[in-house]
């Protein structure tokens, strides 16, 4: 491909719904024939995007492409795939640590009980237990650790963009 015609003019990223244009970064690796695309910020969540390659994009020898190359794609909202304890576990020691494992990264900074987005309550009382919380983004797994007895967890968690994923989570045990 003729780098020179793979610009943010033939190559470009709409939302699927109103054709709202991305702004981004559009660049081709000569090697390995591979355009890119890169937003200037994050993609929204639960949002269908429409990528397009036209015409414009031209061979080595300037034969343009035969047809605009389009297709479509939607981003996802992360979300909880585990939790440890389980919903409603009962006999659970003093002192156990609180797991959550999510579907994508997430920013670590957003998982602390200053944030108040990772925060364990007494259900009699909805007082915060005391704790730390750490992240393993390899496993994108969240662990609170407490420093007192914890009848219910509530967890409000934002994603690696600080998206907030809109959804509480509480796990009584």
């Amino acid at each position: 491909m003729d780098p020179n015609t793979i610009t943010a003019a033939t190559f470009t990223l709409k939302t699927t719904s109103g054709g709202v244009p991305v702004a981004g970064t559009v660049s081709y690796d000569g090697p390995t024939k591979t355009a890119t695309f890169t937003p200037n910020a994050p993609l929204s969540n639960n949002t269908s995007y429409t990528a397009t390659v036209t015409t414009g994009a031209k061979s080595a020898a300037s034969v343009p492409l035969a047809a605009d190359k389009v297709w479509a794609f939607t981003t996802n909202t992360p979300t909880i795939t585990a939790t440890t304890p389980t919903n409603g576990a009962t006999g659970i020691p003093v002192g156990t640590t609180v797991k959550v494992t999510f579907s994508e990264n997430m920013d670590a900074n957003t998982l602390t009980t200053l944030s108040g987005n990772f925060t364990l309550k007494v259900t009699a009382t909805s007082a915060a237990v005391a704790g730390t919380v750490s992240y393993n983004s390899a496993t994108r797994e969240a662990t609170f650790t407490p420093t007192a007895p914890k009848p219910i967890a509530q967890y409000d968690f934002k994603d690696q963009n600080t998206v907030a994923l809109n959804v509480r989570v509480q796990r009584n045990f």
